[in-house]
């Protein structure tokens, strides 16, 4: 009995206290505890500081009777006070700092993430850059890192063999030489010859040779298997690989053809130079950026016909067998089927005018007291260089090159188009 009034009189002293403290948790804290905080007098509150002030002075004087290192309830009880002072503080602090997170979160978005052109809308890698030079690419997102190189990679080689194809060529430079999709993009290949051309640059095990690469490598094969019939027209495909590898064989031909001519070696030179210029008129036909400059081809082919009639005529005119025999068949052989093949094709003044030029040479022996056997050498030859679609002509292939690769070919390119222009002569092997 005794103690269940002792509890009403405890629940009554904490209803009291409560009713006292005006429903102020902080004040009946203090009156449970008998640490009171006491209220300011109608002096005090003339000079009461402000409320920032007013706060850090009621912590600092709880502050001071705060205790925890022994086991003192009122010390404890003078802590939760404390805090429940601080408490509407923090919050509006949090809910301050929560709604700047917000905002710049939002402002990172907006600025960040903004829309940009699809892949198949425009080939030009510059309109595919996001507003305040943002790239393009992929959030990496888990496991995702891989793909997003692949796309990065993937975009880089295009654009930078895109700028290259749109660079001006100069006389000592061929942009077209350092790659194939330079060619393509030059001749405005199908979209899809393009992208194929380059997932199988990625998918070449040649070109494994760190992680990344590696991951690289595995994505594009797997994209390629992906690329069915209907997807691709495969003929078309290897048609153009086909051109680019006839242009890089002409280019090949021109070249030995200008380096033998500078060492003098004008049968050889003609070879190159006759079957580089047949190759060349193929590939022109279906587009001008289809083949290299037709006219350097040309002159040097006009060059070396003129070296060989003079040479063989002069071999003509010793009146000695072997030298005579060896001057026919230079006339037979070479002179007479280039001379065939020049004049069925769209032939120039300059090519019109060195073939007069060389026919007029031999024509003009005919009023000449030459040896009987010079007589019949050139009555069985004469017919056929002023004639020459009267047969079949079939002119020896020159020898096989060994394919060089971008570098040494655009390098060897650059030393012969300067050579040839006086500057010096150099050979690149």
């Amino acid at each position: 009995m005794t103690a269940e009034l002792q509890q009403d009189d405890a629940a009554g002293a904490a209803d009291g206290h409560g009713s006292a403290s005006n429903g102020d948790i902080t004040q009946a804290v203090s009156l449970l505890t008998d640490e009171r905080v006491k209220e300011p007098s109608q002096d005090t509150v003339a000079t009461e500081p402000s409320e920032v002030e007013g706060s850090a002075a009621n912590k600092e004087v709880l502050a001071k009777v705060i205790d925890l290192t022994h086991d003192n309830k009122d010390d404890l009880q003078a802590a939760i006070a404390l805090s429940l002072l601080e408490s509407p503080k923090i919050q509006a602090d949090g809910r301050d700092l929560n709604r700047m997170h917000e905002a710049t979160s939002a402002e990172t978005k907006r600025s960040k993430r903004k829309r940009c052109e699809v892949w198949g809308e425009n080939p030009n890698p510059n309109d595919w850059r996001r507003v305040d030079g943002w790239p393009v690419g992929l959030k990496n997102v888990g496991n995702t890192c891989w793909f997003s190189a692949v796309i990065q990679a993937f975009h880089e080689e295009y654009s930078r063999l895109y700028q290259l194809a749109k660079e001006t060529p100069t006389s000592h430079s061929d942009p077209r030489l350092q790659h194939v999709l330079v060619y393509f993009f030059q001749n405005e290949a199908p979209k899809r010859v393009v992208e194929r051309t380059l997932l199988e640059q990625f998918a070449d095990k040649n070109l494994s040779y760190d992680e990344r690469s590696i991951s690289i490598m595995k994505v594009a094969q797997a994209k390629l298997k992906e690329i069915g019939p209907d997807d691709m027209n495969m003929e078309e495909y290897k048609k153009w690989h086909e051109d680019y590898s006839l242009f890089r064989k002409v280019s090949v031909y021109l070249l030995t053809g200008l380096e033998l001519y500078q060492k003098g070696k004008y049968q050889e030179a003609l070879s190159y130079l006759v079957y580089a210029y047949q190759s060349n008129a193929a590939l022109l036909m279906k587009g001008p950026r289809r083949g290299v400059k037709e006219s350097v081809i040309a002159l040097y082919r006009r060059k070396c016909l003129l070296e060989l009639n003079a040479k063989a005529a002069s071999l003509f005119e010793t009146n000695d067998d072997h030298s005579v025999t060896e001057g026919i068949n230079v006339m037979n052989e070479l002179i007479i089927p280039c001379i065939h093949l020049i004049i069925n094709n769209d032939i120039s003044k300059d090519d019109l005018d060195a073939i007069e030029v060389m026919r007029n040479h031999w024509c003009s022996y005919l009023g000449q007291d030459i040896a009987e056997n010079l007589q019949l050498c050139l009555g069985e030859f004469l017919p056929r260089l002023l004639d020459p679609s009267a047969e079949i002509i079939v002119l020896k292939e020159p020898p096989t090159i060994r394919p060089n690769s971008p570098y040494d070919l655009c390098s060897r390119f650059a030393a012969v188009m300067e050579s040839i222009q006086g500057v010096s002569t150099v050979t690149v092997k």
